[in-house]
């Protein structure tokens, strides 16, 4: 406990270490002034005005980027209504060759038996068109509900 007792003089080693501590701390204070008063005031200016043509130039990449976006969506549709023509025009091509083949297989049966197969290929495509179509326009709604979620 004598240490806790003790009297501290201005010589004593804790207290020379105090005096050290405030040097080096007004010093760095001195320094950062000097650094701020000599580095960056002079610099501010100059800073504004590179901060002030960076932010134009953000704001003109944001119109570009959504330009480029609305054209890439144009493009996906244009993508979009292609496949589904090719879609549609294999669906009616597939039908046409199956149809042919069935027939030249049904010759020699009854004209009743042809109309009854012709019938059933041509509901068969038909619910195959109905099915790609409604297909198309459920994924179309369900893109547009996740661009409104956000």
């Amino acid at each position: 406990m004598g240490f806790m007792t003790e009297t501290i003089s201005w010589g004593h080693p804790l207290a020379i270490g105090v005096y050290v501590y405030v040097g080096l701390s007004l010093l760095l204070a001195g320094v950062l002034f000097w650094v701020r008063y000599n580095v960056i005031h002079p610099q501010r200016a100059q800073l504004l005005s590179e901060a002030a043509q960076v932010h134009a130039q953000v704001v003109d990449v944001r119109a570009q980027l959504v330009l480029v976006n609305r054209q890439f969506d144009r493009g996906l549709d244009q993508l979009e209504q292609m496949l589904n023509l090719i879609q549609g025009l294999f669906l009616a091509l597939l039908e046409t060759r199956l149809v042919t083949s069935a027939m030249l297989r049904l010759r020699k049966h009854p004209i009743w038996i042809k109309l009854a197969v012709k019938k059933s290929i041509d509901t068969i495509f038909a619910q195959a068109e109905t099915l790609v179509r409604t297909h198309h326009i459920k994924d179309r709604d369900e893109a547009a509900h996740e661009q409104r979620i956000p």
